[in-house]
């Protein structure tokens, strides 16, 4: 994702605050002038992002052999954020309707069984 894509997003999300979607977030703790690159070796935090990125991605992506393993996600389902039971748009964020996806993605729903 660009920084373009992602100040695009954020402003999107802004926008559909203002209209009563249900998305609360603290604008104030958004600053898209400091949003700059790090090298993942220079923070922890970016380390433990990416470590669940990878595992989110080999979660639902289908290898070669039209397998996923969703195994690491589920170690991680219990630390996921949750806002009022719900991890979909708070733990785990998508940018495309959950539903849609698991339309196009039937595999999706077994990564999340449990949740």
């Amino acid at each position: 994702m660009s920084y373009d894509d992602i100040r695009t997003y954020i402003g999107l999300l802004k926008q559909h605050a203002q209209t009563e979607h249900g998305i609360n977030i603290h604008w104030p703790a958004i600053n898209l002038a400091s949003l700059r690159a790090v090298a993942h070796s220079q923070l922890a935090s970016l380390q433990v992002a990416d470590a669940v990125a990878t595992s989110t991605h080999y979660a639902v992506k289908l290898s070669r052999f039209g397998l996923a393993d969703p195994s690491y996600l589920a170690l991680l389902r219990r630390h996921a954020y949750r806002h009022k039971g719900c991890f979909l748009g708070y733990g785990i964020k998508f940018l495309t309707r959950y539903d849609a996806l698991t339309e196009k993605m039937p595999h999706l729903s077994a990564a999340f069984e449990n949740w």
